[in-house]
């Protein structure tokens, strides 16, 4: 009896320690598949990362060539404008206009021929 008394404590701490180092290996176990998944996660985020930062610059790239072009409109429409008269030309021009009249004025024999018909006219009444 004595021998399986002394066997008794040494199966204890062997049982003990099984239990430990499987609950050890367990752990580590799943420590594992978590860094694994961690791992597969930040590699699929890269991958979609990647996608969309080219997505981007593509986008940014159309935009900067939009830009461009309305640039290039703005400026012509620009240049465009300077070849108009400016509002202040226009009111002198209208100025200029209002004083000189020009449907006032009369051909010479425009006015020959009104001052007969009123002559004839006076001269019948």
């Amino acid at each position: 009896m004595e021998q399986t008394q002394g066997d008794d404590p040494n199966q204890t701490f062997y049982s003990e320690y099984n239990t430990r180092l499987r609950d050890i290996e367990e752990r580590s176990r799943i420590v594992k598949e978590r860094t694994h998944l961690l791992g597969r996660n930040l590699i699929d985020l890269k991958q979609e990362n990647s996608e969309d930062i080219k997505e981007l610059k593509i986008k940014v790239t159309r935009i900067e060539r939009e830009i461009e072009k309305l640039k290039s409109i703005a400026n012509s429409l620009i240049r465009e404008t300077d070849k108009y008269a400016k509002k202040e030309e226009m009111i002198i021009l209208e100025r200029m206009l209002k004083d000189f009249q020009p449907l006032d004025f009369v051909r010479m024999k425009d006015l020959d021929k009104i001052l007969d018909e009123k002559f004839t006219k006076h001269k019948k009444i």
